[in-house]
């Protein structure tokens, strides 16, 4: 069995979660990074698109799908699964972690973005990743027949 908080230090333990699962486990991965990313970047420039009536800021809308790409990869990797157990005497560490990945990634993509836009966007985008999205994966999922 693989012990999980070795992963970070240990390679044979990487190595053994590699192959422990079939190729279909991993395929299975892909075609759901690729789902949610795209999924998840149509929301987010329609989410933009409605904040930069307010903000009134010129944003380059196609960095969204690699925004989202990169957040969708920390999260399906589990960077934040292993960061928690580290800083766990932190309160709400579990939702406090994945906002601020949002927000570091929206300024860093977006540098025009305003501090407090790139805060509004990442906390709608972050309960839209909540409740939102993975109702609409399973949708399109269902669709696709996967």
């Amino acid at each position: 069995m693989v012990d999980f908080l070795d992963i970070p230090f240990d390679l044979n333990s990487v190595a053994q979660l590699a192959s422990a699962n079939a190729t279909g486990f991993w395929i299975t991965i892909i075609i759901n990074l690729v789902i949610s990313t795209v999924v998840g970047g149509i929301v987010l420039i329609f989410v933009l698109m409605a904040f930069n009536r307010m903000y009134g800021e010129m944003l380059v809308l196609k960095r969204a799908f690699v925004v989202v790409f990169i957040v969708n990869l920390i999260n399906f990797v589990g960077v934040v699964g292993f960061l928690t157990p580290l800083i766990a005497g932190i309160p709400f560490i579990g939702i406090i972690l994945p906002l601020l990945i949002w927000v570091v990634m929206l300024k860093v993509f977006f540098e025009d973005m305003s501090i407090l836009h790139a805060l509004v966007v990442g906390a709608v985008f972050f309960v839209l990743t909540l409740i939102v999205i993975p109702w609409i994966i399973g949708q399109v999922g269902s669709i696709l027949g996967i």
